[in-house]
Order: structure tokens, then C-alpha cells, then sequence
């Protein structure tokens, strides 16, 4: 069973599970997830995770995100983006002081996602509740614009390079950058440029992939977590770590210290089986994984 994370650049006009259908045709593989979804107008990267990778999308809910985002004044759209309908116009031509701006946007400390969002509210997802004329309302949320620069500017259209917080918005961020300057306006493109440190130059277009080469570009699950240790245990103790049981670390061998205690645990073949979570003097099995089955 071959599982891993592929990254892959995903194209304008399909949505995040077009993705996922195309790398099940050329996979094979059913059981996929990814780590946060992009909307059919914006491109970038998405990591995809395969079989019993998907067990560890989790330690990317928190995962900050850097984009490129354009947006353009003078308009409102009912989704916040150019796919939705003009819901207002203005003929505002903000006079931007670039500094005082980037500023004034790493002080931003919470939003309120758009309707169109794909938040679940009572286990529906607010855009199909939205498309229905559902009335509903959607919670304010914090956020943390961790780094903010402004490429270029000619009215109408700005570009900006943002580093935000598991949880944020770039559509809803747009309009609070417009808000600041006193007008409005909405995102024209979205580009994801990385996942913490994971940068979409490490990714595969989607239609470069087919049959015979996406295993290529198949990545192990340590590849995209450097910060974990990693173990080896001896094939006379394989039996009781598969089984749940907690070992001594003096079981095992030391292959990489760090200072997280995430820990990956490979067996005589170089093979990982699971994932650990080093506490005192033990490794506790979190994640076993069954490739070999």
C-alpha cells in the first residue's frame, strides 16, 4: 500500500476536490485528504495526503499560510472574490501611504469570515446555506496577520504578499484592507505561495501527473515534518509497539534528536511505522502505520 504526501500547484478553475478526483484516477487511491482547501478562482499549493498519511493532517490545522493576493477597489461582491456578483461600487481612489497601511494591517486581530465561506454552521457548509438565501449569521474569529507587504499599487488593483494564521481569510482580509482605506473592494487573485515552511516550488503542476509517474512525486511522511525525531526500533520489539504497548526509549534507537516530542519510528528496513510522542522516559505509539499489509 504506498502512501505519502504529494504536493501539488494547483491550477485556476477547479475546486480543491478536483484535485483530489484527478489524483484518484492517475492513483488509483481512494483514501485522500489535504491540508486546506482553495477556492476554483485561486491557485497554489495544496498538500495531499495518501492512505495513512491522512492520519496526519492534523498537525496542519495550525499551520500558518503565506499567499500573493490581488484585490481590486472600487467594487463588492456577495462572496468576496471576482466569481461573486457586484453588490455595491464606489468611485473611491485611495491615496495609500504604503508603510503607514502594512502597518495597520498586521494590527488586524480578528475577522468575520464571509457567508460564502466553507465554515460549517449546524453541519452545513455556509456557502450551500448562503446559495439558498438561508439567513444565518457567522461568528467573529481572531486571527494574526503575521507578516503584510504591498508588491505594487496603480489604481484600481493591489498586490499584496500576506503571512496569516491557521483560520484566516483572504477574501475577508481584502476588505478590511479596503475598509481601512475608507472604500471597497474585492480579491481578483489568489496565489498560495507555502504552508509553514513548505513552498509551492516544491510542488507538481496537477496535469504534469498520470499513471505511470505520480508515485514520483510520492514524499515520505517524515519529509514534511524536519522538526520530529526519529527512532529505530529493533524487530524483536516491533510486535509490542504495534500493539500499542509503551517502551522505554532505552529500546530504541536514536536517529535524530530534536526538541519536539513528535517522534517517527522506523523499523531495520529504513521503513517509518508510526509516529510517537516522547514523555519522560517513554515513546507512546500515537499513529501505527500498516504500509506492509
Amino acid at each position: 500500500m504506498k502512501s505519502g504526501f504529494i504536493l501539488i500547484d494547483k491550477p485556476e478553475g477547479i475546486s480543491s476536490f478536483d484535485v483530489i478526483r484527478k489524483l484518484r484516477k492517475v492513483s488509483g487511491i481512494k483514501k485522500m485528504g489535504h491540508a486546506g482547501t482553495l477556492d476554483p478562482f485561486a491557485t497554489g499549493l495544496m498538500i495531499i495526503a495518501l492512505n495513512n498519511a491522512t492520519r496526519l493532517l492534523r498537525f496542519f490545522d495550525t499551520s500558518q499560510k503565506t499567499y500573493i493576493a490581488g484585490l481590486y477597489f472600487g467594487s463588492q461582491t456577495d462572496t468576496g472574490d471576482i466569481t461573486g456578483e457586484v453588490t455595491k461600487r464606489d468611485n473611491i481612489i485611495p491615496n495609500i501611504n504604503i508603510k503607514t497601511i502594512e502597518k495597520q494591517v498586521k494590527l488586524i486581530k480578528s475577522q468575520t469570515p464571509s457567508k460564502y465561506s466553507a465554515i460549517k454552521i449546524n453541519g452545513k457548509k455556509a456557502y450551500e446555506l448562503a446559495r439558498k438565501d438561508i439567513d444565518f449569521e457567522m461568528k467573529e474569529r481572531k486571527i494574526s496577520v503575521l507578516a503584510f507587504h504591498i508588491h505594487t499599487y496603480k489604481y484600481p488593483e493591489l498586490y499584496y504578499e500576506c503571512t496569516v494564521s491557521s483560520g484566516t481569510y483572504i477574501r475577508t482580509l481584502s476588505e478590511q484592507i479596503a475598509d481601512l482605506l475608507n472604500t471597497i473592494a474585492y480579491t481578483k487573485t489568489l496565489r498560495r505561495t507555502a504552508i509553514d515552511d513548505i513552498s509551492v516550488n516544491q510542488a507538481v503542476a496537477l496535469d504534469e501527473l498520470n499513471e505511470e509517474n505520480w508515485h514520483e512525486h510520492l514524499l515520505s511522511y517524515d519529509s514534511l515534518f524536519p522538526e520530529f525525531q526519529h527512532f529505530s526500533i529493533a524487530k524483536k520489539d516491533q510486535h509490542l509497539y504495534f500493539n500499542g504497548v509503551r517502551l522505554e526509549k532505552s529500546r530504541f534507537n536514536l536517529l535524530k534528536r530534536t526538541q519536539k516530542p513528535e517522534s517517527f519510528i522506523f523499523d531495520e528496513d529504513s521503513q517509518c511505522i508510526g509516529l510517537s510522542i516522547a514523555q519522560d522516559n517513554q515513546l507512546i505509539p500515537m499513529v501505527i502505520f500498516n504500509d506492509k499489509k
